[in-house]
């Protein structure tokens, strides 16, 4: 079940591929009708159940929707049989589904990607609201060990419900990465992700400007969605390649062949 719009939909659609493969395993994908890639799933055909989950904001939590959300859902495990339910990530609606769920003869397993809201991102209204699926649900799996520490002692999440995994290595990181330049060639870095605050992109202009007074050559590009008005100018006096917008899974597969290394500033409260 994955009822967001983007975020994570190259694993999404990673995963479904992998289990459709494993002949253990019958496949059922619930998806949103406003999923940003809903076409790439049509391969999938019947076993995709499309549901309609508003566009976004807390239209996304409109009584009448969660009510027919339920109904649709609960008939559809009782119908082909499911028994077990994996939410790929919390939404705003999946903590009210999770008893018709189970009520309908299913477990239900959630990942947790974030243990804490993070500054400037709009999810962090509803934290605590997402954080309900890993109170309801029977098992929760996490990415890093650092998320399964922040359940355990700050969401107080049981560490012997939690199981560690690791981050999957989804179709855009599957590239040739360029080898490291000569001696007399730029590093070429890439700032990549949704701009936000906790992205540290000032730390890092901080940073380059500082290579840049040195003497050593660098080629820097920024991409992603967010406002950066306020660092605008610093990125343009350093020739910047920005493309400010949301990216696809083609075009961040083309980033990572186009860089040797992949900038990971962040800030912390």
């Amino acid at each position: 079940m994955y009822l967001s719009r983007r975020s994570i939909l190259q694993i999404v659609f990673d995963l479904a591929a992998g289990f459709e493969r494993d002949p253990d395993f019958a496949l059922h994908l619930a998806l949103s009708w406003q999923n940003g890639s809903i076409a790439d799933f049509s391969a999938f055909g019947e076993k995709a159940f499309i549901l309609d989950t508003s566009e976004r904001g807390f239209g996304a939590l409109a009584v009448s929707r969660i009510f027919a959300l339920k109904r649709q859902l609960r008939g559809y495990i009782a119908k082909h049989g499911i028994r077990s339910v994996l939410n790929l990530m919390p939404h705003v609606w999946s903590g009210n589904l999770v008893r018709i769920i189970q009520d309908a003869g299913a477990r239900y397993f959630t990942i947790i990607h974030d243990a804490q809201p993070h500054p400037g991102d709009r999810t962090g209204l509803v934290h605590k609201l997402l954080m309900r699926d890993a109170y309801k649900a029977g098992g929760v799996f996490t990415l890093s060990r650092h998320v399964t520490d922040s359940l355990v002692s700050g969401v107080r999440i049981k560490p012997q419900r939690i199981t560690t995994l690791f981050l999957p290595n989804t179709g855009s990181l599957r590239t040739n990465t360029p080898p490291v330049p000569a001696a007399d060639q730029p590093w070429r870095l890439l700032f990549l992700g949704r701009l936000m605050a906790c992205k540290g992109l000032p730390v890092f202009i901080d940073a380059i400007e500082k290579l840049a007074l040195s003497g050593h050559s660098v080629s820097i590009s920024v991409m992603g969605e967010g406002d950066i008005t306020a660092v605008m100018l610093r990125l343009k006096n350093l020739g910047v390649n920005l493309v400010n917008r949301w990216l696809t899974a083609e075009e961040i597969a083309q980033a990572y062949r186009d860089h040797h290394a992949v900038v990971l500033s962040h800030l912390v409260d």
